[in-house]
């Protein structure tokens, strides 16, 4: 479990990664659609309660 994360299901699926050309770009895209993001240590996350129920983090193309 992610947290601060809910299931909403026995069985779903949880999380997954978006991998970018430009992290700067993709969250200002994202928080100026007005989705609050998080900080990781790759990049940024998107809370499954504003992505469809499927925690999103987004990092950086290597």
């Amino acid at each position: 479990m992610l947290p601060g994360e809910t299931a909403p299901a026995p069985s779903y699926m949880a999380a997954l990664t978006v991998v970018v050309d430009d992290i700067g770009r993709a969250r200002i895209l994202v928080e100026e659609a007005g989705t609050e993001t998080r900080t990781t240590g790759t990049g940024f996350f998107v809370s499954g309660r504003d992505a469809c129920g499927c925690g999103l983090f987004f990092s950086a193309a290597r």
